[in-house]
């Protein structure tokens, strides 16, 4: 008669390497999950309403969520520079007026119809 290996174990050692791997599988889903919902948050947090419009357009949270991370890994991916002045804004700045920036802002009251 086969006595193997497990029916020679008593309860109690069965129990000592049972418990510890249920355990630790346990721990691995507990924490896969806080994972997956810090990663949401974030997501959430960072695109705002965009967040909540992917879902809806791909029908599943997992994919609108790997969509999401796409763009911002190329987002990140860009070198994104500020842009050089433009005369416009240098004027500005420098406190100068150009013709057309020299409206006053008065209106005065037209008192012929056809002027409209």
């Amino acid at each position: 008669m086969y006595t193997g290996t497990l029916l020679a174990m008593s309860t109690g050692t069965l129990l000592a390497i049972i418990i510890p791997i249920v355990v630790v599988i346990a721990l691995v889903a507990l924490i896969a999950m806080a994972v997956s919902r810090m990663r949401s948050k974030r997501l959430r947090e960072r695109f705002g309403p965009e967040y909540e419009r992917t879902v809806e357009g791909s029908g599943d949270r997992r994919t609108a969520e790997r969509e999401l991370r796409d763009r911002e890994r190329r987002h990140d991916s860009l070198e994104i520079r500020p842009l050089p002045p433009s005369p416009a804004s240098a004027t500005h700045a420098s406190g100068t007026t150009s013709s057309r920036s020299s409206w006053t802002g008065r209106r005065t009251r037209c008192t012929t119809p056809t002027a409209w």
